[in-house]
């Protein structure tokens, strides 16, 4: 049997090309740019980040320069990504074509106490709030990646890699 941490030895990890672009919705907050720094180290070169903040807190516009100044191509886009206008503007801005998507977006609702301990109705609606960024804005994205095949392989958007992870 093996360990914990002979498992984890194992795990390879991804790598991505550096000749097609990543779009990234959300993930300019503390997680998502733990996951944008991870696929630039395994060979990303092309970021596309789509978020209602754009790269105004510090900590993302710090993570975005350092970027640039290594030689990644990064955009960011400030939008919502429920807005197909906005969706589309993330896509056309794209050098290359886009192979993958991570949706990083969610919701908090901090300013009241916790939902567990309201009961099951406050938690239901809890879940209702923090889910619905990703649930309705999903769905909408795939369909407007352009089909164009991913160079250098016979990938085409309909066969991209689409993540998803929130709170």
């Amino acid at each position: 049997m093996l360990t914990f941490t002979q498992v984890l030895k194992a795990t390879k990890k991804p790598t991505y090309s550096p000749d097609v672009s990543y779009l990234l919705v959300g993930c300019l907050g503390g997680l998502g740019r733990c996951f944008a720094r991870e696929m630039v180290q395994q060979g990303a070169r092309h970021l596309i980040f789509l978020g209602r903040s754009g790269d105004e807190k510090p900590e993302a516009s710090a993570m975005v320069r350092r970027m640039r100044s290594e030689g990644v191509d990064v955009q960011v886009i400030k939008g919502d990504v429920s807005k197909e206008q906005d969706v589309l503007r993330a896509v056309k801005a794209a050098k290359v074509p886009i192979a993958g998507v991570m949706q990083g977006v969610m919701a908090l609702d901090v300013s009241k106490p916790p939902p567990w301990l309201l009961g099951p109705e406050r938690l239901i609606d809890h879940f209702r709030i923090v889910s619905s960024p990703v649930t309705t804005s999903t769905a909408g994205i795939m369909p407007l990646i352009p089909r164009l095949p991913v160079p250098g392989t016979s990938t085409t958007p309909s066969q991209i890699s689409l993540s998803t992870f929130s709170s």
